[in-house]
């Protein structure tokens, strides 16, 4: 019986590399976050907008980019990430 692990599955359908995360922490020589709380790799997910999106003005980016990392809208009116998920479990 063949066995697959998730990363077998995202290198082979979306050509995604995975990584160790200890190996691109903030202190290592090939850092790819700021700070072991920073849950999403801004840089990263900025290039993939861009790469995916190259008709889209820079403005827009920004945007997206804000509106994935802080869910919810601007700063004053989004709700927090913890009420956001909770939101989007039902138990019926």
């Amino acid at each position: 019986m063949i066995t697959f692990i998730e990363s077998d599955v995202e290198e082979a359908a979306f050509g995604w590399q995975t990584a160790y995360g200890p190996d691109i922490g903030p202190d290592s020589p090939r850092a790819e976050s700021d700070n072991y709380g920073q849950a999403v790799l801004e840089r990263q997910l900025r290039d993939a907008l861009a790469r995916l999106n190259p008709s889209l003005p820079v403005s827009a980016l920004h945007d997206a980019l804000r509106k994935l990392i802080q869910p919810g809208g601007d700063a004053e009116g989004s709700q927090s990430l913890l009420s956001q998920n909770a939101g989007q479990r039902r138990y019926d």
